[in-house]
């Protein structure tokens, strides 16, 4: 019996993922996932982490293979799934992956079970699930995470910016032009940032 060389369960046309699976395969034996060494799950990693598992073949005479397969994710948001990716199969074992969404490490940790539904040859409903197993996320930064804070002497600064643009508009002219204006903010001592005047005057 061959236990090496897997078969595409949907053929080519099928989307998968063309990632490489840097992760040992995690076995499921007897609805148990063993989760060995897996590496590092990173708080918002996207489309960059694949697990692959593998199960066999055939459960109680249920060719698994003939079932769809999903996650049932848990984490600090809600419950939710997500499909399986890249079925394979051969005589013995059924291969498939899950690559990590957004929504499965965004918070942490992870519960997850995996289950292969479907309906039975005399048309019943059929589901097998897994016992649930952990992942641990880490913990890291995302760009929602930035807080702009105003500068040190942001009051000192917005007086001197209104002072010189109040004396620019108080001109022996009695009106002020956009060269005044660029003239008055480029003199300043401080860090300015351009301001567009354009829809003002």
């Amino acid at each position: 019996m061959d236990t090496t060389n897997f078969t595409d369960l949907e053929g080519p046309t099928v989307k998968t993922s063309a990632m490489v699976d840097e992760h040992q395969i995690i076995r499921i034996t007897e609805k148990t996932p063993d989760i060995p060494q897996i590496g590092r799950i990173v708080r918002g990693d996207t489309n960059s982490a694949m697990l692959t598992f593998e199960i066999s073949r055939y459960y109680d005479g249920v060719d698994l293979c003939t079932k769809e397969i999903r996650f049932i994710v848990k984490n600090e948001y809600g419950v939710f799934t997500e499909s399986a990716v890249n079925p394979r199969y051969n005589d013995a074992f059924l291969r498939f992956s899950w690559v990590l969404s957004y929504a499965a490490t965004t918070g942490g940790p992870v519960i997850c079970a995996i289950e292969f539904c479907g309906v039975t040859d005399s048309g019943e409903n059929y589901s097998l699930k897994t016992t649930p197993f952990t992942l641990q996320i880490e913990e890291s930064l995302d760009a929602t995470d930035i807080t702009i804070l105003p500068p040190e002497n942001w009051f000192v600064d917005t007086e001197n910016r209104l002072s010189v643009l109040e004396d620019a508009v108080l001109g022996d002219s009695g009106f002020v032009t956009m060269q005044d204006v660029a003239d008055a903010i480029s003199g300043m001592e401080f860090e300015s940032v351009p301001i567009d005047f354009s829809e003002a005057f």
